[in-house]
């Protein structure tokens, strides 16, 4: 199985968010600490913000294999791998944003819900080598081909 999910995947998804929500605690305590009662209303606020994005953006990024014999993406989910064919891929979407991130959106349901995103590995100056040996695969089923969505509405 070749992996197409990035080596920082581990980092951006249980590192650095959690990294920032230790951070903001920190400086929640000593505001409280301090009575400095505004400042500690702010964090907070900030906090379910930040934790709210990083959740939706971060937190919920899958360890993504290619199997080329048998036509299937693996995905680890919850410590299961979840086999998709390619079949069951409607599209794919990237978004321009660092880090980069594909999103797969699927024809049916499964336990990832209707889609699921990724890190790719080796992105470089806007360059995808995940998306266009995807984009071939699925281009090659007669299948919708990448987009490329910035604002994250469906075409």
């Amino acid at each position: 199985m070749e992996k197409l999910h990035s080596d920082s995947t581990f980092i951006w998804k249980f590192v650095f968010p959690w990294a920032i929500i230790c951070g903001l605690t920190i400086f929640l305590l000593i505001s409280l600490y301090l009575s400095i009662v505004p400042l500690a209303i702010g964090l907070i606020l900030l906090g379910i913000f930040l934790f709210s994005l990083l959740r939706n953006m971060l937190m919920n990024l899958k360890f993504v294999y290619l199997d080329r014999t048998n036509r299937q993406l693996v995905v680890e989910h919850k410590n299961k791998k979840i086999c998709i064919p390619i079949s069951n891929i409607k599209r794919i979407e990237k978004y321009v944003f660092r880090p980069t991130q594909l999103t797969i959106k699927l024809k049916k349901a499964n336990e990832l819900g209707s889609d699921f995103s990724f890190l790719p590995r080796d992105t470089t100056l806007g360059w995808c080598p995940p998306e266009d040996e995807l984009n071939e695969l699925i281009g090659n089923e007669g299948k919708e081909t990448v987009t490329n969505r910035v604002d994250g509405r469906e075409p």
